[in-house]
């Protein structure tokens, strides 16, 4: 009972911290709790992903596919509070600005957006609504469900695999240093499972533009800050989200061979 319960916990604080959906509150988490979470991560990428299909599917009976895909990339911004949008913003300030690690560090730590951020920002949501209104109704279901539970699995990933950047700490420490091998196993487990029972082997095409996405994007913040913040970790979510939408567009193998959508 104790194991059910610390599951069900996990995905309570990961639901908490990902999204603006109204959950109970458990009290302040540890550190621990954090990291543990991180397990959970796929799983609440799914819940994301099929409320917006859900919306999606209703707002498409009515609307073009271009006011469709505007809707519903709003509605993911407030599902989610627009929090990795921040992290992504933050992210291209800093490292738009150059520098060594230290200024890198710093320019993501202003509260307040650059030109450089809020152009990067622009361009992503441009992308992310001008491949939602490319995609056909299928496909787009399938993007929609499938991209938010690469995206939170990305994030498992990176935080088990790279070290806390920042010396004096901050929200992200917590998630990165608490996190292990078992959580990432788990996280491993439920993206997998997500994925096979929705596509099959289709899974493979945008799994592994995801997987490659995180590696290279690991290997230059390594290099460029000597491993990921709470913003890196944020900006990761939006960028593999963001190919793994695309990937239903850009690969010709998984366009044709998509099942038809059961709703």
């Amino acid at each position: 009972m104790s194991g059910l319960f610390a599951h069900l916990t996990g995905i309570l604080i990961a639901v908490q911290f990902l999204t603006k959906l109204p959950v109970p509150r458990l009290g302040a988490p540890t550190a621990r709790d954090l990291g543990r979470s991180m397990a959970y991560y796929p799983i609440v990428g799914f819940a994301i992903g099929a409320l917006l299909c859900l919306l999606d599917r209703a707002l498409s009976m009515a609307l073009s596919p271009l006011l469709t895909s505007v809707l519903i990339v709003t509605a993911w911004a407030a599902i989610t509070g627009a929090l990795h949008l921040e992290g992504f913003a933050d992210t291209a300030d800093g490292i738009a600005a150059g520098g060594d690690r230290a200024r890198t560090l710093a320019v993501m730590k202003d509260p307040n957006t650059g030109a450089k951020g809020a152009a990067a920002l622009a361009f992503l949501i441009l992308i992310k609504i001008a491949v939602l209104s490319e995609l056909t109704p299928d496909a787009r279901s399938w993007a929609l469900l499938i991209a938010p539970v690469l995206s939170r699995w990305a994030m498992t990933a990176t935080a088990v695999i790279c070290p806390y950047a920042r010396p004096e700490g901050g929200l992200g420490k917590g998630f990165v240093e608490e996190a292990g091998v078992v959580e990432l196993v788990i996280a491993c487990a439920s993206a997998i499972a997500i994925g096979g029972a929705l596509l099959g082997w289709r899974f493979a095409l945008p799994a592994s533009a995801a997987i490659a996405s995180t590696a290279l994007y690991a290997i230059f913040m390594k290099k460029k800050i000597g491993g990921i913040t709470g913003d890196t970790l944020g900006a990761l979510n939006e960028l593999v989200e963001t190919i793994a939408l695309a990937s239903f567009l850009a690969l010709p193998v998984l366009a044709h061979t998509l099942p038809a959508f059961p709703v």
